[in-house]
């Protein structure tokens, strides 16, 4: 698969209402695409920072933010209200 196909499938899964497409596809994609050597860009992180946001998964929301970062890659306005919902949920506030 090539960036556009993986980035498609990450959206489709995290849009989806399927806990086990959410909680672990999108995830298995988005790890199989940098195994690959495809670099994600802001709309990859965007989606699996979405997907981690309705997981209520702040930890791996922030590392994964942390880590498009550290790749220069720049956050989005999706990106912060992502963070923020991820935030929202979890009931941490730091």
């Amino acid at each position: 698969m090539d960036r556009y196909k993986y980035t498609a499938a990450i959206t489709a899964c995290v849009r989806s209402k399927d806990s086990y497409l959410v909680n672990v596809k999108a995830h298995n994609l988005f790890r199989d695409m940098r195994n690959k050597n495809i670099v994600p860009g802001v709309v990859e992180y965007g989606a699996i920072i979405h997907a981690c946001a309705k997981e209520k998964n702040l930890q791996r929301a922030m590392l994964l933010f942390d880590q498009m970062h550290d790749e220069g890659v720049e956050p989005d306005v999706a990106i912060y209200t992502s963070l923020i919902k991820a935030c929202a949920h979890s009931n941490e506030w730091e």
